[in-house]
């Protein structure tokens, strides 16, 4: 209604909800792989093309809501069979870890996820070079490491980690056990580098250095501790 009574003045407040809802439709989308969020996205898409047209297309407003229509025309436009097919076995393995329980003995578990992961390596055997599949098989080399590690199976722990990072040698995030498992094996130089390299790094909002001082502690309320953990409590601190 605003927009109607005074277009130049309400356009862009009408526009700027649009790239939210389209993100929106996105988060759905690759949820659900309900392709009517697809559709529905591009009418949104239309709508927000309507609006971008009719205005001066110099103002700094106006080039926001361009680049936001050409992200999201891009993202959509892109959004083909391959896409659902990936985030099917993406969903599929996050449903399968759900059902493991927390109550459930460690060789079980160790085994489930090793199914897992086997899931994944098939997938990308179909969709090679998917960054998705592999980032997603690396969180649960990092899961299978864990229960290793909380099981002294400390050898394997390290050969799950290497593993996972020949294949996507960039993921911080299943480096980050890497240092701990050397640390438990007595490899405190080659730990303490690690630890170095990667403590000042971010991990989803914050410093690798909180996340190594948290796995410490969650070892140790677990009665899994090393005489080395004090001093790599000092040195990440400094």
């Amino acid at each position: 209604d605003l927009v109607a009574y005074n277009p130049q003045r309400y356009s862009f407040d009408l526009g700027f909800v649009y790239p939210n809802l389209l993100s929106s439709k996105e988060k759905l989308l690759r949820k659900s792989l309900d392709i009517k969020y697809q559709d529905e996205a591009f009418e949104i898409l239309k709508d927000l093309e309507e609006i971008w047209s009719e205005m001066d297309s110099t103002t700094r407003r106006a080039e926001y809501l361009k680049g936001a229509l050409d992200h999201f025309t891009l993202v959509f436009s892109e959004f083909g069979s391959d896409e659902f097919f990936i985030r099917d076995y993406i969903n599929k393995s996050n449903e399968s870890y759900r059902m493991i329980s927390p109550d459930l003995d460690t060789e079980s578990k160790i085994k489930r996820l090793n199914s897992i992961i086997d899931t994944l390596s098939n997938a990308l055997i179909k969709f090679p070079g998917s960054r998705t599949l592999l980032d997603q098989q690396c969180v649960y080399y990092g899961k299978l490491a864990w229960e290793s590690i909380l099981d002294n199976r400390l050898s394997n722990a390290e050969m799950i980690v290497r593993n996972g990072l020949k294949s996507n040698p960039s993921h911080n995030s299943l480096k980050s056990y890497l240092p701990v498992i050397l640390t438990l094996q007595g490899k405190k130089e080659d730990a303490i580098k690690i630890y170095m390299e990667m403590k000042d790094m971010m991990d989803s909002g914050k410093p690798f250095k909180d996340t190594f001082l948290d796995d410490l502690d969650s070892l140790e309320a677990e009665g899994i501790t090393h005489p080395d953990f004090a001093e790599i409590r000092k040195l990440l601190n400094q």
